[in-house]
């Protein structure tokens, strides 16, 4: 004989989410899988050499059109003005937070 909450044999026991498969154990290829449908062959780097003679690249910039500029290579000099002045405003709060009169008694 059963146990009343075992299932007979002419019931099919309901398999539990656990004994399922789950979508990333599917032999079937997934999106991620795929190559992107956007990318067109155009897009992809080609090995041939440029049609023009172009001169080695070098590890440093090309000078700056402005002859009377230095060319420092660094480029970011709008990022080094902003940290700076981030750190002028915090040295004064910081004077400001510090230097409160004391009171009397």
């Amino acid at each position: 004989m059963t146990s009343p909450g075992s299932p007979t044999p002419t019931e099919s026991p309901t398999p539990s989410p656990s004994e399922s498969p789950s979508p990333t154990e599917s032999p079937t290829p997934t999106g991620s899988d795929t190559p992107d449908p956007t990318a067109s062959p155009s897009d992809a780097p080609t090995l041939s050499p440029p049609e023009s003679p172009s001169p080695p690249a070098s590890a440093t910039p090309a000078p700056s059109a402005d002859p009377a500029l230095p060319d420092t290579g660094t480029g970011s000099g709008g990022v080094a003005m902003l940290a700076g002045a981030l750190l002028i405003g915090l040295g004064a709060l910081l004077l400001l937070g510090t230097r409160r009169p004391r009171p009397q008694d």
